[in-house]
């Protein structure tokens, strides 16, 4: 099988695309690809006349080992071979040594693009390629000529031959019977490609997930993975979220297409005002030129058109002015356009015109209004792409012509730069005022769904996509009376207390001993009588005897080494009046005291920070084990005052970590109560801190940890980098991950040779560590090896595209992946974060299960989790630290 350029540049555009056309298949040509080959054929003819007089020039020569070697300046439209592989290019010689003398050539291209794309690069690797083995010498390098000023741009190529040799041998493939054909995937080349209508409707029949637009074949074979593989399967992944994340949700489109009805997430708003301005730009990406500006202007209930056309690039500047000297007049106005394409064109007219109009330009610019990004992550049509063609298709909206498309007016304008045919124009500008009246019509619909919130059949809200379940925990919202009674009748405590308790002897007696009971009688184990005053605080006068005892009772439980027992204390004092200032005093001491002490508040919260015990467990413990009847609410409260009491100690510990030289960093995703939010840990080796963020965005850590000088340990997410402090990234997260995609990709040589060479350079230094610990001195002979792992693996052309992975992401963390070895004392992972995280973790499981906390009761949790882990780094018994009443960790003496 030969090998072309054509199927070369196809497989980079559609590898299924290239397998057709190496089997010689063929299709129906577009008209844009027959009018752009007619193009650059222009175009090259007038590029070579300028750049190459015609006495230096051989036109299409083939050419072969022998005929390179007579040395000819340029060779324009050469045929060049080796082996299997076939191009027709221009090479040019340069005085560079080779097989074929003093000589070499390197190739050239030529283009009308003014924007070069990687597809052109890699097309003329190809080209040098060939020209390399035939030569015996690989061009460093070629030359591009494109643009309206046949420009030359000199393009370095020796860095897309890894890539040329991987496409090569993909292509080869194809001649194997062995190998499947490559899988259809629908992208932006299908619309100028001559097999999009086969491939089109392979894609409907099989409902392949590439009919969404914009879903990467990275996604697709991710989801292919999982099982899925049509449309219809993917919508069934949706799940509302309160926040979307940053990708685009492509399974709520899916949703959407599969019911056949519009899905709005939030609150679509488009602004308005009295003038009401839609605008459409036409132009040729590839050339930067803007050839036609359409607007449809509503004022006042009147509606006016206007077209400025420019008929070549010299002519580009007219409707710039135009353009601007239309909205002049208007002191406010709303300007509606669908898409980035026509801010781009402002900005260009604001630079083309100059500084007279950089105000004018402003304020069109803060004025427009995108109708595209409000229908990107708020309205979700059932179409397969979110373009104006297909949306306004769905609302009823039908252009002119049959075949209108933004490629068809590249075909047009093209038709018409070449016969300058009135007809031709006139249909572009036709094209252009339909697209004008689309966007018109989105923009009076999404205005609808404001209006009309929740009342078209076709049209729902995300919000309304949670269906209740019909059995779940927690009080039911009877409508009618009478249910509501059976139903408060059927209660468990009820039916015992109420109906069974008249029938069954046993039930009588556990209500009659249990904790029914309202009221206990308990010993009193210290009494505490405070003296009587004689003198009033207030004015100095005698105080008598008022006969009113006044009494405190505090319950609280004594803790020692030998045990835990409730202990009851009763403060007495006896009230005194004053006849001169008729005033009735009370012990301050005695009046002061708190119902509950602070032992009895220190074991709840160990047993629901260390032992992981909601507090209703709690609550039957207090009961069962010491005969103390305390409320939930009130054991609640108990987390609530420790918190608000140890919150210097808490601010104590990141203060401290901050002067240390050593943080390990962690995070997780915490759910409560509808919301979301990420709970992070810092930890050294004696101290752990714990809080919370409603997002997963990081810029806090470069304030909380401002004065921090030494080295911070995480796993790879983005938001731990920052030069305010030296990285470490984890080697286990990398060395799992590695782990999981050669168990996954057991085939792939080039990865298994990588993944082989890391495996004995990390082991080498970790046996180092194992046998001298983590000191510098002992860890230095091991800097050499690494550089040399890193020469090897970025020196080498990998093709697959998981060693490209894995060689970028070595190249990227270079210079925080080794670390440990410029220190010491510095780990190479971070298992003190993951391991301090493990207990949080439990507690969300515990929580999940059994109950649910609000984001004040979480970050309350976190400060007494931080003292509690904190403790046992350090090695002190977190009960006895609770008893104690101290507040510095680094004073304690238990």
């Amino acid at each position: 099988m030969e090998i072309t350029k054509e199927v070369f540049e196809n497989f980079v555009v559609c590898p299924y695309k290239a397998y057709l056309t190496s089997k010689n298949e063929s299709g129906h040509k577009t008209e844009y690809e027959i009018i752009s080959r007619n193009v650059n054929g222009l175009y090259f003819i007038k590029a070579l006349k300028r750049h190459f007089p015609k006495q230096n020039a051989i036109s299409e020569f083939p050419i072969d080992d022998f005929s390179l070697k007579d040395g000819h300046k340029i060779l324009p439209r050469a045929s060049v071979n080796s082996q299997d592989l076939f191009s027709c290019c221009t090479v040019e010689r340069i005085p560079k040594y080779s097989d074929l003398g003093s000589f070499s050539y390197i190739p050239i291209r030529f283009t009308p693009k003014e924007n070069l794309s990687k597809e052109d690069k890699l097309a003329m690797a190809f080209d040098g390629f060939i020209l390399g083995n035939m030569q015996s010498r690989f061009p460093s390098h070629g030359k591009i000529v494109h643009g309206k000023n046949f420009k030359i741009k000199r393009v370095e190529i020796e860095s897309y031959f890894p890539r040329v040799k991987g496409i090569i041998s993909e292509i080869r493939k194809f001649s194997s019977t062995k190998e499947a054909p490559p899988k259809i995937i629908l992208n932006r080349h299908c619309q100028i490609c001559e097999f999009r209508n086969s491939c089109r409707a392979i894609a409907v029949e099989k409902d392949d997930l590439s009919l969404l637009s914009g879903v990467s074949a990275k996604e697709i074979a991710d989801q292919n993975k999982k099982g899925i593989f049509t449309v219809t399967q993917y919508s069934y992944t949706f799940r509302p979220r309160r926040k979307f994340r940053k990708s685009y949700p492509h399974n709520l489109k899916a949703l959407a297409i599969r019911e056949k009805r519009i899905h709005i997430y939030g609150k679509p708003e488009v602004p308005t005002t009295s003038v009401r301005i839609y605008f459409d730009v036409e132009g040729d990406p590839e050339r930067d030129f803007y050839y036609l500006v359409g607007a449809v202007i509503h004022e006042g209930g009147m509606e006016k058109r206007l077209s400025f056309w420019a008929d070549d690039e010299e002519k580009e500047k007219e409707i710039f002015l135009q353009f601007f000297q239309s909205f002049a007049k208007y002191p406010e106005f709303t300007l509606y356009h669908y898409g980035s394409y026509e801010i781009k064109f402002i900005r260009k007219a604001q630079k083309s015109l100059g500084q007279d109009y950089v105000e004018l330009a402003d304020k069109i610019l803060k004025n427009s209004i995108n109708v595209l990004s409000i229908v990107y992550m708020n309205i979700f049509f059932p179409t397969f792409s979110n373009g104006l063609k297909d949306i306004g298709a769905y609302l009823g909206f039908q252009w002119s012509s049959e075949d209108a498309s933004g490629i068809q007016s590249l075909v047009w304008r093209k038709q018409f730069e070449l016969s300058s045919g009135q007809t031709v124009k006139d249909k572009l500008i036709k094209y252009n005022m339909d697209d004008c009246y689309a966007l018109k019509r989105v923009t009076e619909f999404i205005h609808s769904i404001e209006r009309n919130s929740g009342t078209n059949k076709d049209v729902i809200s995300v919000e309304d996509l949670k269906e209740e379940s019909t059995y779940k925990w927690g009080k039911v919202d009877f409508l009618i009376s009478d249910l509501e009674y059976v139903n408060n009748c059927a209660y468990f405590d009820y039916q015992r207390e109420k109906v069974f308790v008249r029938t069954h002897k046993n039930l009588k007696n556990v209500k009659k001993n249990g904790r029914f009971q309202e009221k206990r009688c308990y010993r009193i184990n210290k009494k505490i009588i405070s003296p009587i005053q004689r003198k009033c605080p207030y004015c100095g006068g005698k105080l008598y005897r008022n006969g009113q005892d006044y009494a405190r009772k505090v319950y609280d439980l004594k803790i020692s080494d030998v045990g835990i027992k409730r202990w009851v204390t009763s403060y007495q004092a006896t009230t005194g009046r004053c006849f001169p200032c008729h005033k009735v005093i009370t012990f301050e001491r005695v009046k002061g005291i708190k119902k509950y002490g602070h032992g009895l508040m220190g074991w709840v919260v160990y047993q629901n920070i260390a032992g992981h015990q909601p507090f209703y467990q709690i609550q039957d413990m207090l009961d069962d084990l010491y005969g103390l009847s305390v409320s939930g609410t009130v054991l609640q409260k108990f987390k609530s005052i420790a918190a608000k009491f140890y919150l210097s100690t808490y601010q104590e510990i990141i203060n401290r970590m901050r002067q240390g030289n050593l943080i390990h960093a962690d995070e997780t995703q915490v759910t409560f109560q509808e919301a979301n939010g990420y709970v992070w840990v810092l930890a050294n080796m004696e101290e752990v801190y714990f809080f919370y963020t409603p997002t997963r965005e990081g810029d806090f850590l470069k304030e909380l940890l401002s004065n921090f000088k030494g080295v911070l340990i995480s796993d790879f997410y983005g938001v731990y980098s920052s030069p305010s402090w030296i990285q470490q990234k984890c080697l286990i997260h990398l060395i799992r991950d590695i782990n999981d995609d050669l168990r996954q990709n057991p085939f792939n040589q080039e990865y298994k040779q990588m993944a082989g060479d890391f495996s004995i350079l990390l082991c080498n230094i970790i046996t180092t560590v194992d046998k001298h610990g983590l000191k510098r001195r002992n860890l230095n002979k091991h800097k050499k090896d690494v550089a040399q792992f890193y020469h090897k693996i970025l020196s080498c052309g990998y093709q697959t595209e998981l060693a490209q992975k894995y060689q970028k992401r070595f190249e990227k963390n270079r210079d925080y992946l080794f670390t440990f070895l410029n220190y010491d004392g510095i780990p190479w992972n971070n298992n003190n974060a993951e391991h301090a995280i493990k207990h949080f973790a439990k507690f969300r499981r515990i929580m999940k299960m059994g109950g649910n906390f609000t984001e004040k009761g979480l970050r309350e949790y976190l400060i007494l989790l931080s003292i509690y882990q904190t403790c046992r780094y350090k090695g002190i018994n977190f009960m006895k630290f609770l008893a104690s009443g101290e507040k510095k960790i680094n004073e304690f003496k238990g």
